[in-house]
């Protein structure tokens, strides 16, 4: 209890209240706006004494009419203010998250008072919201980093051993096809010994570049070791598989890279497999692929060989 007369406690509540950094509003029983602070009215687009006075459905239209305060994506009005105005009043107490056009963002309370009267009560977490899309993007960046090849851009060993076994287990969850090709840029520690790494590098970039623009959007391509790389091919049967191989394998052959006025070449093996009843796993659709790429080395190299 209080020591001071009811009428300089009110007046003390409602000059605090209109200094807080929080918004505060009350709505009567008409749903008309009959006491708020400046925070509040920015929720709407306008000051406090602007807002004053109108109902809620009249703030809304304004936000909707002008393009500023609360963000109601919608087409049709009077749908939304329906769904809005069910809600209202719809429990003794309520809190949700809403936006604004200018890029604010808001924690609402509202609260039923004595009488049916709703007392609405807004905190900005704006710059709360930025920091979780500055960690959320911080999060992608790491992911990115931490599941591409530093040298080339494209997918590494991680990422596609991750995506490759996951496209593994739903196309034999569906019975569908798959074909994998494991490529290995042939004598390319030559080319190392010979002209340096810069030399090396820019060879593994010009393939890279090659190949990606043979592939489908779909396609998961990846660098999965010094000079071996990895495409799954979804959806793919042998037939198309070798298809593909082929056009990868002519491309990569037909590169030339002017390194120190030398025009550098290179040549890929190709081990190519397509799923079947017989592979059940992951690995072992890796193993098979494997064995036909040593088998293309040992045969002499820039071939594609496949079961």
């Amino acid at each position: 209890m209080s020591t001071l007369p009811n009428k300089k406690i009110e007046k003390i509540l409602v000059e605090a209240l209109l200094l807080t950094k929080d918004g505060v509003g009350l709505f009567d029983l008409g749903d008309r706006l009959i006491f708020c602070n400046d925070l509040f009215g920015e929720l709407f687009g306008l000051s406090a004494s602007e807002a004053l006075n109108k109902t809620f459905t009249e703030l809304c239209f304004g936000c909707f009419n002008t393009n500023k305060g609360a963000n109601i994506e919608a087409d049709d009005f009077e749908t939304w203010i329906s769904n809005a105005l069910l809600k209202r009043r719809s429990s003794n107490y309520r809190t949700f998250e809403t936006d604004t056009v200018e890029g604010k963002h808001f924690i609402v309370t509202e609260q039923i008072a004595q009488e049916d009267f709703l007392y609405v009560y807004i905190t900005d977490i704006t710059e709360k919201k930025k920091n979780e899309l500055r960690l959320k993007l911080m999060s992608q960046e790491l992911e990115e980093l931490a599941t591409t090849d530093y040298l080339t851009g494209i997918r590494n060993r991680r990422y596609f051993y991750q995506m490759a076994r996951a496209e593994f287990n739903r196309s034999k969850r569906k019975s569908t096809t798959l074909s994998l090709l494991i490529l290995d840029l042939d004598k390319f520690k030559l080319i190392n010994d010979n002209y340096g790494h810069k030399a090396g590098d820019i060879i593994l970039q010009t393939v890279t570049q090659t190949i990606s623009k043979l592939l489908r959007n779909y396609d998961i391509f990846a660098r999965i070791g010094g000079e071996e790389f990895a495409i799954l091919l979804p959806s793919t049967d042998a037939k198309l598989a070798y298809i593909i191989a082929e056009r990868v394998r002519k491309s990569v052959e037909l590169i030339e890279v002017t390194f120190e006025d030398t025009i550098l070449t290179i040549t890929t093996s190709i081990g190519m497999v397509e799923s079947s009843e017989e592979i059940t796993s992951f690995d072992q659709l890796v193993q098979t692929a494997d064995k036909y790429l040593n088998q293309v080395k040992k045969q002499g190299r820039n071939k594609v060989l496949f079961s």
